[in-house]
């Protein structure tokens, strides 16, 4: 028996319902990807990437009457309504990751037996860590070199935070293991901070947009291997914010 959460709602709990068997996803198709950059006209990303996953978990509702199987599903309708967007699911037999899913097919139950098939797609391809990291690395000195195991099974896109204790012109943050190197033409002051998603393709200045000032390619995280990134022109710290990821 597999105990299935969705919306932070164990079904086993709330509505005696459990999952078995079914459909999981291994591996989602690979395609490629061609993105323009948010906030940055005539900026593009590319790369390969993957399809949405889904998942198809046959369930199975305990009940001893009809007129209990019928309040079981109408508490279920309310936990698997995603009008207002993705939910986590997560499986007991994998607790330490959830997939952002949602419905992608109506939810038929069997009047007789208490079974249905929950059909999901995911927003990513990815199980995603339930454990969210902050590393923080000090840079007394330029350039310097500090490293980061994130874990997981694909790369992460971290976002990366630095905040300067000294004057710090045309940043570089080199990860020389993935080969990723992004330059940012501005000055930190003192206090100031420089915030570099990697996700969202996004570098803000004292929390202001400042993809105009940037060159390169935002860094990522190679799975389960110390990744080296070389810090130039900057003293300050530096902070990797990130949650592992699974294929």
């Amino acid at each position: 028996m597999i105990e299935l959460s969705f919306g932070g709602v164990s079904l086993l709990d709330y509505a005696d319902t459990y999952t078995q068997k079914g459909s999981r996803p291994m591996l989602a198709s690979p395609i490629d990807y061609f993105a323009s950059i948010p906030t940055r006209d005539g900026g593009y990303h590319w790369g390969k990437y993957y399809e949405k996953k889904r998942f198809s978990l046959p369930c199975v509702i305990n009940f001893t009457d009809r007129d209990d199987l019928i309040t079981k599903i109408q508490l279920l309708s309310g936990v698997f309504d995603t009008k207002g967007g993705f939910k986590q699911l997560i499986l007991s037999d994998q607790d330490d990751r959830y997939y952002l899913a949602k419905l992608e097919q109506n939810i038929d139950v069997d009047m007789e037996l208490g079974t249905f098939t929950l059909n999901l797609v995911c927003a990513t391809p990815f199980g995603i860590s339930t454990t969210l990291t902050s590393s923080s690395h000090a840079i007394a000195a330029s350039p310097q070199t500090v490293t980061e195991n994130p874990g997981g099974s694909v790369f992460v896109e971290p976002v990366i935070t630095l905040t300067a204790t000294g004057a710090s012109p045309v940043i570089i943050v080199n990860n020389a293991t993935s080969g990723e190197q992004l330059t940012w033409g501005g000055t930190l002051a003192i206090g100031e901070v420089l915030v570099i998603n990697s996700e969202l393709w996004l570098v803000t200045y004292q929390g202001n947009p400042s993809m105009a000032n940037v060159s390169g390619r935002l860094p990522s995280l190679q799975p389960s291997v110390l990744n080296s990134f070389n810090i130039s022109n900057f003293t300050g710290t530096l902070v990797f914010t990130y949650r592992a990821r699974y294929l």
